[in-house]
């Protein structure tokens, strides 16, 4: 049930978010593999997220500084899920602080910025180094796919890794999160491999699914790229 409707409606918004918003007309579309299998059932991410986005403020008390491991990890593997899911996840984190009333410096701002940023860019960071998705048999090889999966698991876990270990200095604190920067980025890494054997499995016993899901987002115009390296600068 309601599985036509909810494929609509994340087309659509992809569609129309990506003109002004490249990454985030991304992240509407990440889970069409998700989609593919379980049709409106892959909504239930949604009630995850909620959850792990409260137990980040309730674990960090509302202030500006990571939640604790196991929770900053569980929000990374369900972005690698679901990027949506994860950004809402973040979004309850990040306002939450900013609401509470304790950002107090340039580096607290810094801090939640940067942890909502790790948390919610697995999937599109490993993405970008290799395909999730890749047909063996359409000019590709099983050498191909091989190398897709390493690069993108060693990859994703060593960048994830490298950025915990610098929020040290954008917080300008000790933070008890680094001591597990390796065993995170460990588990992002396996979390990546899990994703691309979904994404497989969606791309050979739901390939009717996978191809009615599959959109070409629209490029964004000139403006809009003038206006996104002028926000990038500022940053």
């Amino acid at each position: 049930p309601f599985t036509n409707q909810t494929d609509a409606s994340f087309i659509a918004a992809s569609i129309t978010v990506s003109r002004f918003a490249p990454l985030l007309g991304k992240i509407f579309n990440d889970a069409s593999y998700l989609r593919a299998i379980l049709g409106s059932l892959s909504l239930l991410t949604i009630p995850a997220s909620i959850f792990l986005g409260i137990q980040a403020l309730v674990t960090t008390d509302s202030q500006p500084i990571p939640p604790v491991w196991q929770v900053f990890a569980a929000i990374a593997l369900l972005t690698l899920v679901d990027s949506f899911a994860g950004l809402v996840a973040v979004l309850i984190y990040a306002l939450g602080v900013f609401v509470s009333g304790n950002i107090n410096s340039l580096s607290a701002v810094l801090t939640v910025l940067t942890v909502s940023a790790i948390c919610v860019s697995p999937s599109i960071m490993a993405s970008s180094f290799r395909p999730f998705r890749r047909k063996i048999g359409q000019g590709h090889t099983f050498w191909e796919r091989g190398v897709d999966y390493l690069l993108a698991t060693v990859l994703t876990a060593w960048t994830i890794s490298g950025f915990i270990n610098s929020l040290n200095a954008i917080s300008g604190k000790q933070l008890a999160i680094i001591g597990y920067a390796t065993s995170i980025g460990v588990i992002v890494g396996v979390g990546i491999l899990v994703r691309m054997v979904l994404e497989d499995i969606a791309t050979y016993l739901y390939p009717n699914r996978t191809e009615q899901l599959a959109i070409e987002l629209p490029k964004p115009s000139p403006l809009q790229q003038y206006i996104s390296m002028t926000f990038k600068a500022l940053i």
